[in-house]
């Protein structure tokens, strides 16, 4: 008899009407007050409708994560899209958003920035937690905001 039991690879599970998946990251700079932000929008054949990358001038982690949340959230409404599923490597933030339980005071504007964006856009917002390599080209991108200010948006536009 085996002391620990078979591990099973947990499966993601994802609503099925959704329509844009936005890989997020974030990475924090050397000085420690400077975080690199990073999210990208791809449809369900995999094309990129839109990519942001900005520096924040925010210490926390968490913080700068919803940052990126409200402004690719932003971005999909823009565009129409009522159903998204963000991918994260914290499953902290995952926990966070599906918890009801009261947020630290700091976070409260930005969640009812969030909640404002859903509201008047229809927007379905889910966030799950996955691997580094899923996201690896935000975690890049994120990286070179953290050591350059940058703060770029780029829309695709349909050929």
């Amino acid at each position: 008899m085996p002391l620990h039991p078979p591990r099973t690879r947990q499966q993601i599970q994802f609503p099925q009407e959704w329509q844009l998946i936005i890989l997020i990251a974030n990475v924090a700079a050397k000085n420690k007050q400077w975080q690199g932000t990073a999210f990208i929008g791809k449809n369900r054949q995999g094309e990129v409708l839109f990519v942001g990358c900005k520096t924040l001038r925010i210490a926390a982690g968490t913080m700068a994560k919803f940052t990126t949340i409200r402004d690719a959230s932003l971005q999909a409404s823009i565009l129409g899209i009522r159903g998204c599923i963000f991918l994260t490597t914290s499953k902290g933030l995952e926990g966070m958003w599906s918890s009801n339980k009261q947020h630290h005071w700091s976070l409260q504007p930005i969640f009812e920035d969030i909640r404002c964006i859903q509201q008047h856009s229809g927007l379905q917002i889910h966030i799950k937690a996955v691997p580094k390599l899923i996201i690896a080209e935000s975690i890049s991108l994120a990286s070179q905001a953290s050591q350059h200010f940058v703060n770029v948006l780029h829309i695709s536009t349909p050929v």
